[in-house]
């Protein structure tokens, strides 16, 4: 992966017109999550370009790693920039529920209220209850 990474590394032009990359293999840590993003680029707005790289074909799970990444950019470096947060995903191919879930989460993103999460309370007899777990990454902290 580290041959590819180099590879997309200096061609990053050809993904974009003027993006440029700031570093790579960035590590990261926010509370009690760490990452390495592979990597951290700009564009020719001086926004923000979080870019992960795959060799093999990626799985559904990718979207977590990738918007983790992107979401700890935004609430690190970007606010203090004004600068926007972009996601870009670079790999070989995709397993089939990946494919499906990429125009979904594109469609999700439109609207805050597209996506809730719920943690269920149940006997597995006849009760249960729910209750909507709030998106707020202090929590998480």
């Amino acid at each position: 992966e580290k041959a590819l990474q180099i590879l997309v590394q200096n061609n990053l032009s050809l993904l974009e017109n003027g993006l440029k990359a700031v570093t790579s293999y960035f590590n990261i840590q926010y509370g009690k999550f760490k990452g390495e993003i592979d990597i951290l680029a700009r564009d020719k707005d001086k926004n923000f370009v979080v870019t992960e790289i795959k060799a093999e074909n990626v799985r559904k799970d990718i979207w977590s790693q990738l918007f983790s990444y992107s979401h700890v950019i935004r609430n690190i470096y970007a606010k203090f920039e004004d600068a926007e947060v972009r996601s870009f995903l670079v790999c070989s191919g995709f397993d089939i529920k990946t494919v499906y879930s990429y125009p979904e989460i594109k469609k999700l993103l439109r609207r805050e209220d597209s996506l809730k999460v719920f943690k269920y309370q149940t006997d597995f007899k006849r009760k249960i209850a729910f209750e909507e777990i709030p998106i707020i990454l202090e929590k998480f902290k």
